[in-house]
């Protein structure tokens, strides 16, 4: 198995010492492998870095009602997290099937270890980061509200009831937001309606698999 590593600089004051982040986004599936995910484990905890964030799309929500496919994804976490934290938050396909004890069994992943966080729109401190992950609902990832221009109204509804502790503009720490889709991001609509998002000095992202840069 070939990992494919892709590097970005970011420079930042809040952080006190050269700190690297590994994102991981869109496995489906891929991390109840254990074969692939030792393979996984050993290149990423070689790299040494502050954390490990995982933006969504991680496995089918169906799955989650599954012990022994939970387990196998813990495998994955507790690996990574016997190194360092292990972020998380749920994209579009770990909502799809996902029922309320699908959802308690993945805040529930990695309870062995005490360093993975299966973030639900929720924060964690770690060193000179705060980490929060988002969770926005299915419907804003539908087609048709893309189409319409619907799918930022619904971020937006999402973002603002989320109950997200929102970081003031002057915040001490390194702003970490980890969620799924990049697209809202790049709208004035959520720029300006998302209460504190601007506030935020780094967004890990996947969903669209062939990268994204918006226009401006």
């Amino acid at each position: 198995m070939k990992i494919t590593k892709i590097n970005y600089d970011l420079f930042s004051d809040k952080v006190k010492k050269d700190e690297r982040v590994v994102l991981i986004s869109d496995a489906h599936d891929k991390l109840t492998d254990r074969k692939f995910s030792s393979q996984l484990i050993k290149g990423i905890n070689d790299l040494k870095p502050h954390h490990v964030a995982i933006a969504g799309d991680t496995m089918q929500g169906v799955k989650y009602n599954n012990p022994e496919k939970c387990r196998d994804l813990a495998y994955t976490l507790e690996g990574l997290a016997e190194a360092q934290p292990v972020v998380m938050s749920l994209g579009n396909h770990d909502l799809v099937g996902l029922t309320e004890e699908g959802r308690r069994n993945y805040r529930g992943l990695g309870a062995n270890s005490g360093n993975v966080y299966p973030l639900d729109n929720q924060s964690v401190v770690l060193g000179d980061f705060r980490v929060t992950g988002f969770s926005t609902e299915r419907e804003a990832y539908a087609p048709s509200n893309h189409k319409s221009g619907k799918a930022n109204e619904l971020f937006v509804q999402d973002w603002n009831s989320s109950g997200i502790i929102l970081p003031k503009e002057n915040s001490p720490y390194f702003e970490e937001l980890v969620g799924h889709a990049p697209h809202p991001l790049a709208s004035r609509e959520v720029l300006e309606n998302a209460l504190g998002i601007r506030n935020f000095n780094m967004y890990l992202t996947g969903h669209l698999h062939d990268g994204y840069m918006p226009a401006w």
